[in-house]
């Protein structure tokens, strides 16, 4: 085992490459135009160090590799260790490129996980075309593992929608229950409300204070702004109260 190989099996791999025997040329030249590239790339039995296990090195090198790059063929649909890798690597939630160098139908299986892969597809485009292509497409998937802020950021603000979408839903639904409340309660309660309330008209409406309930009780202001826009909607008198504690 080279140098390289070795650095490789200790570091990880940007890219692990899924092959069939049969496509063995196309896979060493997907490995050589990337590696050129400056990505490294895990490809069996090149980098399987002696006296590994050879299917716990590659399931080693699939965990550790931030895409994966699959030479689709009629022998790789066909090859149940493909089928296994590809399983594996969806299953790490891994990138998968699929390189199709034929147009052999897909299995069942393939289809199911390869259904949101990115497809290069090399009768269409030519090898030279394809392999530029293939470049591009795992160059950024590496980048884009390699950084955590990148991985982040979709999730925060997907993360701080729900938040807002949660407290405003909350802040709506407590405001109604109280207008229904104050606009309902004089009528099943005839002769029972103190004097102060009588001078209150029955189309008016109290707004209590909202508490600041999120987690880092930052949002008040919402809350104040929301029992405006409740006073704004009724466009009628009301009178705002406020409890003490």
């Amino acid at each position: 085992m080279t140098e390289d190989s070795a650095n490789q099996t200790t570091l990880g791999s940007d890219i692990f490459v899924s092959y069939a025997s049969q496509d063995a040329g196309v896979a060493n030249s997907v490995v050589e135009n990337l590696e050129r590239q400056g990505l490294r790339c895990w490809l069996a039995p090149r980098d399987v160090k002696p006296g590994t296990e050879y299917a716990d090195a590659i399931v080693a090198a699939i965990n550790e590799a931030k895409a994966i790059v699959l030479v689709l063929s009629g022998s790789a649909v066909a090859s149940s260790h493909v089928g296994r890798e590809i399983e594996r690597a969806a299953s790490k939630h891994k990138q998968i490129v699929a390189f199709r160098i034929d147009t052999a139908p897909l299995s069942r299986a393939l289809e199911y996980f390869l259904s949101n892969s990115q497809w290069i597809d090399v009768s269409a485009l030519g090898m030279p075309a394809a392999l530029a292509k293939l470049n591009e497409a795992v160059g950024s998937a590496a980048t884009n593992a390699a950084d955590p802020l990148v991985r982040a950021k979709p999730m925060d603000r997907a993360g701080g929608r729900a938040k807002l979408i949660a407290a405003a839903a909350l802040v709506v639904g407590v405001g109604v229950a109280v207008a229904l409340a104050v606009h309902f309660w004089p009528s099943h309660h005839g002769g029972t409300q103190a004097p102060a309330s009588a001078a209150i008209s029955d189309k008016s409406i109290a707004v209590l204070p909202f508490a600041d309930m999120s987690e880092k009780h930052d949002q008040e202001y919402f809350g104040d702004g929301m029992a405006e826009e409740i006073l704004d909607l009724w466009s009628c008198p009301v009178s705002v109260d406020s409890l003490s504690s």
